[in-house]
């Protein structure tokens, strides 16, 4: 039989309810109804503010090897090949195969326009090769990279100033370059030409390094393209570099002033020229070998030294502009010469590392010390650089692909550490390598670097060990 809310069943027998507690009752159901309703309504009010977005863009992901996950901003999205509609704003896409190193990009899609991310996928851990000297006895006193991804060796060899050098290539070790050089040279980035340091006859009773030659790589001395002014007094030359497009050579000379002292000229030479033209002058001096181009060739980066502070500059050979950018090493009178610095692919924007603090400070960050580097991005234009994490950043490289990466120390040995523009970092791979003093030189065209590690209690860069590092993954090669 149907119950009136007004009684209650207790004992088999029906009670009626007092009218107040009848009049509860009602109060109680009218609340619930009331405080349901009002929850119903500021969830539906809510929902309505809320902003939503509109996937108005596309992005194309594409990955070599294929068949890597597809984070966007956290959320797996499918695996590359893969097409995604998003909106027009910053978006932190990731790309995770087993293997590999984690591929991280901050990618902005426009509007009505298909994006397109081509992902190169690194090794997780790189294939390592310890590059030796060609000769026993010898020391490797600079390496770099061609344009092809051939490894250069400058050896020098004892007791004098005897030079070699040397290319590494598809299994092949080859020796370029007149014999005999006593300064300082340099290989062409094609690999066709040396340019090398020479005295001449007329640099009197003591000898100094004064003209500048160019020869074929495998056949004869070649020929004479520069000899400094005879005005120039107490000045020999010290080092040079092939501009990045074989244009031209850089040369560094350094002359004692008759006060005390001593200033380095940076001069221009254009290949086919017989004549420098004056860049600048510096109160300090050079640290050799270490000159890196940017990729249209019109800018240079290189380290400066002034006792044992060594300095990051960058100079610009048109206009004969020098920016002084940081100080990056601090109680090290034998730095390597790796500048830490990096150029996006179009050449308009670079990264570069120091001390967060005034650009400088204790600690010798450049060799793998105490003190923590800092990652900055500036153009060519900006007067300052904008710092773009507090994530320990050394010796950073800007990928073909759009992937910012840098190395870092770890208990482990090294890592390499991905960064966005935005700041945010991820470590995506080991080096197994001893951190405790350490440069690289990158060549992201060809996804691999050189670095040089420096053993406990050696202060020679010539002391270093020096290893070729490649991620490319075998089947890309």
């Amino acid at each position: 039989m149907q119950q009136s809310p007004q009684t209650l069943i207790h004992g088999g027998r029906r009670l009626n309810l007092p009218p107040i507690l009848r009049q509860r009752w009602r109060w109680v159901a009218l609340c619930a109804t009331v405080l349901l309703v009002s929850l119903i309504s500021l969830t539906a009010f809510t929902i309505r503010r809320q902003p939503q977005e509109l996937v108005t863009a596309t992005l194309q992901v594409d990955s070599a090897p294929t068949g890597a996950t597809v984070l966007v901003d956290g959320h797996g999205r499918g695996e590359t090949p893969l097409v995604l509609p998003l909106s027009e704003r910053p978006h932190e896409i990731v790309l995770q195969r087993p293997g590999s190193a984690d591929a991280v990009y901050e990618i902005t899609p426009r509007a009505g326009v298909t994006t397109t991310l081509q992902a190169d996928l690194w090794r997780r851990l790189p294939q390592l090769d310890r590059l030796r000297p060609p000769l026993p006895g010898a020391a490797i006193q600079h390496a770099d990279f061609l344009a092809d991804g051939g490894v250069v060796l400058i050896l020098s060899l004892p007791p004098g100033e005897e030079r070699q050098a040397w290319l590494l290539g598809n299994g092949q070790t080859e020796r370029v370059g007149p014999t005999t050089i006593q300064g300082s040279l340099a290989v062409s980035p094609d690999g066709l030409h040396v340019a090398y340091l020479a005295r001449s006859d007329a640099t009197g009773p003591t000898p100094r390094l004064d003209e500048v030659w160019v020869a074929p790589a495998r056949e004869g001395r070649g020929e004479r393209r520069y000899r400094l002014p005879t005005v120039s007094g107490d000045e020999a030359l010290v080092d040079l570099s092939w501009s990045g497009d074989g244009e031209g050579l850089l040369l560094a000379s350094r002359q004692r002033l008759s006060g005390g002292g001593a200033r380095t000229h940076i001069r221009w030479l254009p290949v086919g020229s017989t004549e420098a033209r004056d860049l600048v002058s510096l109160p300090s001096d050079l640290v050799p070998g270490s000159f890196l181009w940017s990729p249209s060739g019109e800018v240079v980066a290189f380290l400066t030294q002034s006792g044992s502070q060594t300095a990051l500059c960058l100079l610009e050979i048109d206009t004969d502009h020098l920016r002084y950018l940081a100080d990056v090493q601090d109680g090290d009178s034998h730095p390597f010469p790796v500048p830490p610095i990096a150029w996006s692919p179009d050449g308009q924007r670079f990264l570069y590392t120091a001390p967060a603090q005034g650009r400088s400070g204790q600690g010798g960050w450049l060799l793998g010390g105490k003190s923590q580097p800092s990652l900055f991005l500036a153009s060519p234009d900006d007067s300052a650089g904008r710092r773009v994490a507090d994530a320990e950043a050394r010796f950073p490289v800007w990928r073909p692909d759009g992937g910012l990466v840098a190395f870092a120390s770890s208990k482990r040995g090294l890592v390499l550490r991905a960064f966005t523009p935005s700041g945010t970092a991820r470590d995506v791979g080991d080096i197994p390598l001893d951190a405790t003093a350490y440069a690289v030189r990158w060549d992201p065209a060809h996804a691999q670097a050189i670095v040089a590690v420096r053993s406990r209690g050696s202060w020679s860069s010539a002391q270093a060990e020096y290893w070729l590092a490649r991620w490319q993954p075998e089947e890309a090669r």
